[in-house]
């Protein structure tokens, strides 16, 4: 079984030249496959730390591809990438477990930071599994969402309040994930969100904006100038004084259906 950083599967030759001169510079070990099945096969046979797939594919798709290592049980990181850049597709790939959505045409700075997040998850990932496996090494990696939220992929939290309004803030995984948070770029009161949109982006000290998405459709009621002051809060206290937005959600019980209930992580 061979080893590789990352295994690229996309039908345009110029994406994946694309993806080999970003991953190239970051002294990365890239493998590359034309086609659903071919890239399928890659990754049964081989070892790789992240997976990035188009959506739309000769012989298997992108989702028919992440249903199929689901199947397998292998828990190697997926970010779908898709020129057919709807929030459905945004919303279905990561909640068919895709770790990150990036659409189509996309920059050098996007992939890149999508590159370094899917490469710090990774990490994550391996420690993870060898904490589980040796109990010496047991160590706490990240801080899994309080069992009564619900998140959308991996990236947001939200938590439902007595009154059906909705709190909603970054994980502590997406933060590990990214290097010093310098600054949050963030919408104002009264402003239109739509679940699978931006709705927030993290300037970090490596000079990476990192966008996120939002997990819930609605308006922003409240922003917490808290961590517009102090960004370190939301790394200090994420799931709490570190929240992002109060939202007025539009029709939570169909937003819902998108999101997963933290109480069923099993992290």
């Amino acid at each position: 079984m061979k080893k590789f950083d990352l295994l690229i599967i996309d039908d345009e030759e110029v994406i994946i030249d694309f993806f080999i001169k970003i991953s190239e510079a970051e002294n990365l070990f890239i493998d590359t496959a034309l086609d659903g099945k071919h890239g399928l096969n890659k990754v049964i046979n081989n070892r790789y730390k992240l997976i990035i797939c188009d959506l739309v594919l000769p012989g298997l798709n992108g989702f028919e591809i992440i249903d199929e290592i689901n199947k397998k049980n292998l828990v190697t990181p997926i970010i779908v990438t898709s020129g057919y850049s709807t929030i459905e597709n945004a919303i279905k790939a990561l909640q068919y477990g895709a770790i990150d959505f990036l659409p189509k045409p996309f920059t050098y700075d996007e992939v890149l930071c999508c590159l370094k997040r899917g490469m710090n998850y990774a990490s994550i990932l391996s420690q993870q599994v060898e904490s589980a496996i040796d109990e010496k090494k047991s160590e706490l990696l990240f801080v899994p969402c309080p069992p009564s939220y619900y998140r959308f992929g991996l990236a947001t939290w939200i938590k439902i309040e007595n009154d059906k309004s909705i709190t909603t803030g970054l994980t502590d995984l997406t933060l590990r994930t990214i290097s010093k948070l310098d600054e949050l770029n963030l919408l104002n009161e009264d402003d239109i969100i739509q679940q699978g949109r931006e709705y927030l982006s993290l300037n970090c000290d490596l000079g990476l904006k990192h966008k996120v998405l939002s997990p819930v459709s609605g308006i922003v009621t409240e922003v917490n100038n808290n961590v517009l002051k102090e960004p370190a809060l939301v790394e200090k206290d994420p799931f709490f004084e570190g929240w992002i937005y109060k939202i007025s959600p539009n029709n939570i019980d169909a937003d819902l259906s998108y999101l997963t209930s933290c109480s069923t992580d099993r992290f």
